[in-house]
């Protein structure tokens, strides 16, 4: 995973700026645990590709796990808005809406992943 961090970094600094690298390094970092370098690196790539509904979803990943709730709600929502049958987003959003005691909303998350589940 190191490795792998490092190939990533020296594409970043020697070449052309690319939301995928950003994003690919992003995903190392939070198989690494380094969720703070996640962050940073998923809000490049949203920055350069504001239309990705998976950087969002990763964004909210990552948000979750540092018990930023509102923050990965809204991570989550902003994925539903580009991608609303976007099933892992429904369940995630539905966890953070349990988490911040939002019971109600996250029962309709829910409820809506299955229904979207069942119907792939």
């Amino acid at each position: 995973m190191k490795e792998a961090a490092s190939v990533y970094e020296r594409a970043i600094d020697s070449g052309p700026k690319s939301f995928k690298l950003h994003y690919n390094l992003g995903n190392v970092y939070m198989q690494r645990g380094s969720v703070d370098k996640a962050i940073t690196q998923y809000r490049k790539a949203l920055a350069m590709n504001p239309e990705d509904a998976d950087v969002c979803v990763n964004l909210g990943v990552a948000y979750f796990k540092e018990g930023r709730l509102e923050e990965a709600i809204d991570s989550y929502k902003r994925a539903l808005a580009l991608d609303k049958n976007d099933a892992v987003a429904h369940y995630n959003l539905g966890v953070a809406y349990e988490k911040a005691g939002r019971q109600s909303e996250a029962d309709s998350e829910f409820t809506t992943y299955h229904q979207l589940k069942r119907n792939q």
